[in-house]
């Protein structure tokens, strides 16, 4: 983790940022390794399943992108290109954030190319 960091630091990220990812990392390797046997190696499979796992989890759509910039940056970082997720749509309405649903991100098996729900959060 400590040369994800150095990383991060190269890219002149703050430091907000830079604990933030480490800490949304550390949640990843943390189901990664509750869900899989083979935790080494980053694949498109665990990245896709990360987010519809993400997305169960009634979470406000903003706070599920922060997740997937993390995961963004640690697939730039252990140069896997392949494992890069596409962002959640969003809309706002009237100050509250409402759900769209998942951009397009290549026909996952996932079913992510259709809204997970129509739900409203206020902040």
């Amino acid at each position: 983790m400590k040369d994800f960091e150095r990383y991060l630091k190269e890219k002149e990220l703050g430091p907000a940022t830079i604990e933030k990812y480490t800490r949304d990392i550390a949640n990843y390797r943390k189901w990664e390794k509750e869900n899989y046997k083979e935790t080494e190696s980053m694949s498109r499979e665990k990245s896709c399943a990360w987010k519809a796992f993400l997305l169960t989890r009634s979470s406000a759509p903003s706070t599920i992108n922060a997740a997937i910039a993390a995961v963004n940056a640690y697939a730039d970082f252990m140069q896997k290109p392949d494992c890069r997720l596409k962002y959640v749509k969003t809309q706002r309405r009237r100050g509250n954030q409402t759900f769209v649903g998942a951009v397009k991100n290549g026909g996952t098996p996932w079913g992510l190319n259709k809204p997970h729900r129509n739900l409203e959060f206020t902040p």
